[in-house]
């Protein structure tokens, strides 16, 4: 029995009720995806752009900080 043969003896309803499925499916995810980039939105930093360099310097010197601090074990 080959694929062809299964779609041909499905009944029209059960053809529409999958297609119901898969329209149900659909919008689900798009607005899961749209609160998805909505709260990727409204979480993204709006510094300007002279706070953009001094927050890089600012995270960078306290990353180095904390490994150096692991690196040096307290007797």
């Amino acid at each position: 029995m080959e694929k062809r043969d299964i779609v041909r003896k499905w009944p029209a309803d059960d053809g529409r009720e999958f297609d119901r499925w898969i329209r149900a499916n659909a919008i689900i995810g798009s607005l899961l995806a749209a609160g998805l980039l909505a709260m990727a939105v409204a979480g993204a930093p709006s510094a300007g752009p002279g706070k953009a360099t001094t927050t890089a310097n600012s995270n960078s010197s306290e990353v180095g900080a904390s490994a150096q601090s692991r690196l040096t074990h307290a007797p």
